[in-house]
């Protein structure tokens, strides 16, 4: 199911990112343990879709957001690069 909101979307992309995190970060750069979420046996994308696949869907949800942001009216730039910068963050 595809979220129904540009929150929604963001928040998805969030933990998509965070999933992929886990799997390509360094312990220091998370502040955690890297590979600790494949140590508890946990559900994630990258696991359940592939790495690659991961990371174009969280792109995708991106665009998606994006999008229904521009039918806001108002200013929507911070909402726009929050958007962008939860799949672009390192940690």
């Amino acid at each position: 199911n595809m979220p129904k909101s540009a929150g929604e979307a963001i928040g998805l992309a969030f933990q998509i990112q965070d999933d992929i995190l886990d799997v390509t970060a360094t312990t220091e750069a998370l502040g955690k343990t890297q590979g600790r979420d494949q140590d508890l046996n946990k559900s994630t994308f990258p696991l359940l879709m592939g790495l690659k696949e991961s990371q174009q869907f969280a792109n995708q949800l991106v665009i998606r957001a994006q999008k229904a942001l521009d039918q806001v009216s108002g200013d929507t730039i911070m909402l726009q690069t929050l958007a962008r910068q939860v799949v672009e963050r390192t940690y």
